[in-house]
């Protein structure tokens, strides 16, 4: 079981806070996986399902929903309790206030208590690096594959935006 919190490089610390990987593998399936809270967090995330499935139920609403493979997360304002299969590996992108709307030009008030399929919404190319992810051997192939994606993804928003717009490097 592992629950690791990896800075990204220092070009992509503007956009991103922080990467996120959890792997865990439950052997007692007679019992359920633990239930994890999860608090009212001020955050946008892009989590990608690499085994395994997530069952959130807000507080707030009283809905349990099953989580995407690849997840847009817009900011929670209640607590949600979290489930988790007994075979789980999640990849998870926690993104710098702002930035999801900076790269994607999706708006997150769109978002906000909801999580929804990513791939309708950013298309392809993020189905592309979900495969990607998903054949990694390493923690550390998967950082250098997120990083690679994000680093172009910025480097082309910099050359269709610069008539308008100075983006930070």
């Amino acid at each position: 079981m592992i629950c690791k919190r990896i800075l990204p490089c220092a070009e992509l610390r503007y956009w991103i806070r922080e990467y996120v990987v959890a792997q865990f593998s439950f052997e007692d399936t007679t019992e359920p996986p633990p239930i994890r809270a999860y608090p009212a967090n001020p955050e946008e995330a892009i989590r990608f399902l690499i085994t395994g499935k997530l069952f959130i139920n807000n507080q707030s609403t009283k809905l349990r929903t099953e989580a995407a493979t690849i997840s847009l997360i817009g900011q929670p304002t209640a607590r949600q309790n979290l489930q988790i299969t007994h075979e789980y590996f999640m990849f998870y992108i926690r993104f710098q206030p702002g930035s999801l709307f900076k790269l994607f030009r999706v708006p997150m008030s769109m978002f906000k208590n909801r999580q929804i399929d990513a791939t309708p919404v950013l298309g392809r190319e993020i189905t592309e690096l979900y495969e990607q992810l998903g054949s990694c051997l390493t923690y550390d192939a998967m950082i250098s594959i997120a990083e690679n994606y994000f680093l172009k993804k910025i480097n082309r928003l910099e050359i269709t935006a610069s008539r308008w717009m100075v983006l930070p490097k």
